[in-house]
């Protein structure tokens, strides 16, 4: 047996925690009027096929499950082509392979293969097949409650429940307004309201199972969150008022919400999960999707909420991708800071390697979260859970070749990095 074989033979024996998931948490409600490429091409994938040119016309009518599925393969083939390369193709010929015993989606074969998603989806216990039985996950930390709010129901066998805080911080809407309120019982009609509704509403998800909270807003705005004057933040508020009165469509939706209000308030929530020694996730590096500042999402401009509050425990996402020696630096440095692998094996293997090769040799093995699929799609949690298989355990090879670690010390990273850390961090 090799080394790379025996690591892949502890690999398999070790439960999974999953440190972030999208998937929908409870099966019964999983797409249930899907098919294969409707469930597995907005999986990030969709993202390569626009980079190499699919238009949104023809991205819409793949999307279409109205539509005839060959003639949707057929538009889509050409894309495939050029992006079968990717660490995002990768993840889907894997799946394809493991689940349905194909090397390829043709247009002979996709018929076929969709009758065969179909009826595993349609069997009872598709969740416990794929999660439990072929990716060995213990449990998964799901991030749902963007879609479902503070009440979100989880299966427990799978999931454990993260709470956003997004809508605090960024209000979009009159809606999410009215959505503060129902969360922490009162009207909210100041910024004083606001502060004393966050601890509330903490609270409150943690009464409903809630292992930590999360914020996603790199996509909207930068990770610099500066410390905000009180007055500065109230005059905020007043511009997010706006949305509740009878403003024309157009002046209510050129007031964005003012980053003097949205600091304040993510100092107000990190003051509350301080309190509380709470996990704070935390999306950093590359954004999912076309296009985006990718310099405002370094973790680097996280370091001011690392100094202040000491006691939260940041889960620092995606490896940071591409500042990944950035965060291992941070990981050294900051006690309170853990380095999470999640959704960056699919983006590029090879570079994943890379962070966990530096990350083993600069911070405690006790800091490093290597695995977290970050999927809508429960079939493609397979793909990537070989993927990260492969990149984990030919680092701990490498590692053990080079007699930087024992063949011991090598078993015991993996259980630190693929279940311990994490078990221990959400407390599951």
């Amino acid at each position: 047996m090799t080394l790379l074989e025996k690591m892949m033979e502890i690999f398999d024996g070790i439960p999974l925690i999953d440190t972030h998931s999208h998937l929908c948490p409870v099966e019964a409600e999983y797409n249930a009027s899907g098919d294969i490429l409707t469930d597995w091409v907005p999986a990030y994938f969709l993202d390569d096929l626009r980079s190499a040119g699919l238009t949104e016309k023809h991205a819409e009518m793949i999307l279409d499950s109205g539509r005839d599925l060959v003639f949707r393969w057929r538009l889509l083939e050409p894309f495939w082509k050029q992006t079968e390369n990717t660490g995002y193709a990768r993840m889907w010929k894997l799946s394809l392979q493991r689940l349905y015993k194909k090397e390829q989606i043709t247009a002979d074969n996709i018929l076929e293969l969709n009758e065969q998603y179909k009826k595993l989806h349609e069997s009872p216990g598709f969740y416990r097949r794929i999660l439990k039985e072929i990716c060995n996950i213990q449990a998964a930390v799901s991030d749902y409650s963007l879609y479902k709010g503070i009440r979100m129901e989880h299966d427990r066998e799978f999931f454990r429940p993260v709470f956003r805080m997004d809508h605090l911080i960024f209000p979009k809407d009159s809606g999410d307004l009215s959505l503060i309120e129902e969360e922490c019982g009162f009207p909210v009609n100041s910024l004083d309201d606001i502060i004393e509704a966050v601890p509330i509403i903490m609270d409150r998800a943690l009464e409903n199972g809630a292992v930590g909270f999360k914020a996603g807003l790199a996509y909207l705005r930068s990770l610099d969150y500066a410390f905000a004057d009180y007055e500065e933040a109230r005059r905020g508020f007043q511009v997010l008022r706006s949305f509740r009165i009878g403003l024309p469509d157009e002046l209510r939706m050129s007031g964005r919400v003012p980053k003097a209000y949205q600091d304040f308030v993510m100092h107000e929530i990190l003051r509350a999960a301080n309190k509380r020694g709470a996990v704070f996730q935390v999306h950093t590096g590359m954004h999912a999707g076309a296009g985006n500042y990718l310099q405002t999402s370094n973790p680097v401009l996280l370091s001011n909420l690392f100094l202040e509050y000491q006691n939260v425990k940041f889960d620092i996402f995606h490896a940071g991708y591409p500042y990944y020696r950035e965060l291992g630096v941070l990981a050294k440095q900051f006690p309170n800071v853990y380095a999470d692998l999640c959704w960056t094996h699919v983006i590029s293997p090879s570079d994943s390697r890379d962070a966990l090769r530096s990350w083993l040799e600069t911070v405690p093995a006790g800091k490093i979260l290597a695995y977290g699929d970050d999927l809508h799609s429960v079939d493609l949690v397979t793909g990537h859970t070989m993927t990260a298989r492969d990149n984990i355990c030919r680092v701990l090879a490498e590692k053990v070749k080079e007699k930087l670690f024992t063949l011991e010390q090598a078993e015991r990273i993996l259980q630190l990095i693929l279940r311990e850390n994490a078990k221990k961090l959400y407390r599951i």
